[in-house]
């Protein structure tokens, strides 16, 4: 059996969601892990409540690196100190946000 569409409700952050599986081409689902000392804490436990999706990456070019690759965490601070900002905002807390939806279009286009 390949699922088509998986509906997702009162999951964590999520009132109503739904995923799309059309074209592609899923074998497994796996259900809940409800084995080891965390089992029943998934994945509330290990997933990041908040997510930001960032439209650009950290590159030399924009500063965000230093010519070593290092992260300049005083620049992404100060670049991304709005983001930072709204990640503290319980409109953050769904991960299909504007502000993340924005930035998927933004990636898509490039």
């Amino acid at each position: 059996m390949i699922p088509i569409r998986l509906a997702l409700r009162n999951f964590m952050c999520y009132r109503e969601a739904e995923l799309s599986f059309e074209g592609l081409h899923v074998a497994c689902l796996c259900g809940d892990n409800g084995n080891g000392k965390f089992g029943d804490m998934f994945p509330q436990r290990w997933i990041p409540s908040n997510l930001g999706i960032l439209a650009e990456g950290f590159t030399v070019e924009n500063k965000l690196m230093n010519p070593t690759y290092k992260i300049v965490r005083p620049k992404v601070e100060e670049h991304y100190s709005e983001l930072l900002d709204f990640l503290y905002t319980s409109e953050s807390k769904s991960v299909l946000n504007n502000r993340n939806r924005e930035a998927m279009k933004q990636l898509l286009s490039k």
